[in-house]
């Protein structure tokens, strides 16, 4: 099976829609933003690499590219795990995250699980920096300033994924005492 196909059915896995165009070596994969029901997955099979796109849904007018483009760069300065990136040619904002594995050969659980990070992190940085981009572009913030509501909205995010993670082992460590105590 190709690479492509691999890349597709894990995502399918995952409970995402997937469309695969074989011709492209292109997917586009539900999304669970809500202006933008799709995510473009770029796959190069010579490389084993996969790269998710989460594209804006408003095209930036030309008077505010010099402002978005300064928040394209502090977006990016602050991220670790995906980019923010203006394409000046088409005057788009995307989300960008990557893995290139050369030459490593993963089973199917690992894939999964790389994959699943990579759409979370993509997701997580549209969905945060989205309004950041809608309020440079309205003249509501300045790049700077919403750069750091954007910020602030993953970390955000960020905290309320370990406070749900903590209440899960709480409530599984409870369930385990009550187990005890009941077999005891």
């Amino acid at each position: 099976m190709s690479f492509l196909m691999d890349v597709g059915e894990t995502l399918a896995g995952l409970g995402r829609e997937v469309e695969v165009d074989p011709s492209t070596s292109t997917l586009a994969v539900e999304s669970d933003l809500p202006e933008e029901p799709r995510l473009l997955v770029l796959v190069r099979q010579e490389t084993r690499a996969v790269t998710f796109y989460a594209v804006h849904p408003r095209e930036v007018p030309a008077e505010r590219v010099a402002e978005v483009a300064e928040l394209v760069v502090r977006a990016t300065a602050s991220e670790l795990t995906v980019a923010v990136e203006l394409d000046l040619d088409r005057r788009t904002v995307s989300a960008r995250a990557g893995l290139e594995l050369l030459g490593t050969e993963l089973d199917g659980a690992d894939l999964e699980q790389l994959l699943a990070v990579l759409v979370i992190e993509v997701e997580s940085v549209a969905r945060c920096y989205g309004p950041a981009v809608d309020a440079v572009v309205a003249g509501e913030l300045s790049p700077a300033g919403a750069a750091a509501a954007a910020r602030s909205a993953r970390q955000e995010e960020r905290f309320d994924e370990a406070r749900e993670a903590l209440a899960e082992a709480e409530e599984a460590l409870r369930a385990a005492q009550r187990g005890a105590g009941e077999g005891g």
